[in-house]
């Protein structure tokens, strides 16, 4: 095995590809033999919190979540890290994005509202949510009363949920509108 290795790098080296290349490389043959056909990107200030459902709160502290772009740049969708893979949003296209983004409006919305408000429309919009064929549900976390943005995550036996507040979500919004703007101006 170790001889194949060895042959794999001399004839890299020998094909004009340097050591500082092999991040890069490793990853291409990574992307190639998995059949990936998307990048992952790190998104400043997209954070997610493990949630409680039964005690209605975060119970650690926060994760980074990140931008799943395909490479043809048909859609962007959020995923995390669940340990034993990756767990996502519903993929917002390029084609239709502002409709894709409704489920995000509708809780920036529902969100910068006062508490008051909030409780008496919390029932509709998780019926709403439902209605759209999502696994979200909206909630004012316990003792904080911060509405947050609860995505059900995990199996069918033991469900998990993640929990967004606004700012995160008001960074899912932006983050793909600016995709969508690179994207238009390349192609033109």
């Amino acid at each position: 095995m170790s001889k194949y290795i060895f042959l794999i790098v001399i004839f890299l080296l020998s094909s004009g590809c340097s050591l500082k290349d092999g991040p890069r490389i490793a990853g291409m043959i990574n992307k190639t033999l998995t059949f990936r056909t998307y990048e992952f990107y790190s998104v400043s200030d997209l954070s997610y919190w493990t949630f409680d459902i039964d005690k209605n709160k975060r119970i650690n502290n926060p994760h980074d979540a990140f931008a799943q772009i395909d490479d043809k740049n048909r859609y962007i969708l959020f995923a995390f890290d669940a340990y034993d893979h990756y767990e996502r949003t519903p993929k917002f296209t390029l084609d239709n994005l502002h409709k894709d983004l409704k489920s995000l409006f509708i809780f920036v919305n529902w969100a910068s509202k006062g508490l008051d408000e909030r409780n008496e429309q919390k029932e509709n919009i998780n019926k709403e949510y439902k209605s759209m064929g999502l696994k979200y549900v909206v909630v004012n976390e316990a003792n904080t009363n911060e509405p947050l943005l609860i995505f059900r995550t995990g199996g069918i036996f033991i469900p998990e949920f993640a929990a967004y507040p606004k700012k995160s979500i008001a960074v899912m919004i932006l983050t793909a509108i600016m995709w969508k703007n690179e994207v238009g101006s390349a192609g033109k």
